[in-house]
This record gives structure tokens, sequence and C-alpha cells, in this order.
């Protein structure tokens, strides 16, 4: 009986091991969008205020909130405010800005003074979770591509019941988001 023990706690253990990379993979999302402009270009468009105002929110938001300082180690906080006058604070910090190839950020939820708060559509969301992002940009010929990547952490936050509606809602906004670049950059030619 004692080998039965140790094989049912392996099981056990690589049953907790997947459903915990479940979680991790459930959690990260990843949105990819080519553009008629070249990587530069759209770098600076992530970098500088007063383009990314024009630009980054769902669709039917605005963002009456923006500090934008796009150098390692440089703030990033702003507003998104919905139609609906619902309105998201984030904060975090860069970790990379490598122009123009690659921009690295966490991101949490804030109150509007700038302190730890919970997704403002859930209940019980964790203080702790943070959106690891990760932008590529990249040439391909004479257009530009753009690569988001965005996972959750700690792993306990990633775990949080709502969390797969959540990526799903944040999945769709990244996508909403890139369509609104697209067009402005379509009315600057």
């Amino acid at each position: 009986m004692p080998g039965r023990t140790a094989i049912n706690e392996k099981a056990g253990a690589k049953s907790a091991a997947a459903k915990n990379a479940a979680a991790k993979n459930a959690a990260a999302i990843s949105v990819t969008r080519e553009f008629d402009a070249p990587a530069h270009v759209l770098f600076r468009w992530w970098i500088e205020p007063r383009h990314f105002v024009r630009w980054f929110g769902p669709a039917r938001t605005d963002m009456p909130v923006c500090d934008l300082e796009g150098r390692p180690g440089g703030i990033i906080r702003f507003c998104t405010r919905f139609d609906d006058g619902r309105e998201i604070w984030l904060k975090g910090r860069f970790r990379e800005v490598i122009e123009p190839a690659r921009l690295v950020f966490p991101l949490w939820f804030t109150d509007e003074q700038g302190r730890p708060a919970g997704h403002p559509m859930y209940e019980d969301w964790p203080l702790d979770a943070t959106y690891l992002t990760t932008v590529a940009f990249e040439d391909i010929g004479r257009r530009g591509r753009v690569v988001v990547h965005q996972s959750v952490r700690p792993a306990s936050a990633a775990r949080h019941p709502n969390m797969r509606a959540e990526r799903e809602m944040a999945k769709q906004g990244w996508a909403e988001s890139l369509q609104r670049l697209a067009e402005v950059l379509e009315e600057q030619d």
C-alpha cells in the first residue's frame, strides 16, 4: 500500500500543477494588430501622452486623466471613462522602454487618489492583482505590427473566480484600443 499512496500523491501534485498552469494560461492574453505605419511611429503613439489619450481605451471611452513618462521607471497612470460615466483607474511604472521595439510595464487598479483598489466591476477582486504588460513593435515591410501580451500576477490573483470573464473583456478592450489607434493614424494621413 505505501507505493499506492506515493503514486496518488504524485498524481495529486501533477493535477495541482496542471490546474495552476491552466489558471496562468487562462489569465494571459495576447492581441496582435498590423498598421499602415512603421514601428517607430507606433512606438511614439504609445509613449507620448498627447497621442496616447487620443486612442487608448475601448470603444465609447475617453481618457480625462493621463500621466505618462515614457522612460524606464516612468509612471503610467490614467483614467478610462465610459460613456455611462463609469471610470476605471490604472497605474504602473515602465520597466523597459526600448525604442522602437518594446515596452514592459505592470498595471494595477487604483482609486482616483492612486491607492490600490479592486476591479470596479467585480467584488472581492484581489488588491495585489497586477497585469504585466509587454508591447512589442516590429516592422513588416512598410507596415508595422504591435503585439500586446498581458499576464496576471501573482498566481493566486490569476485564479480569481471572475478572472476568465475579466480577461475576455480585457482582450476585447485591447482589440478595440488598437482599432482606435488604426483609425487615428488614418486621420493623420
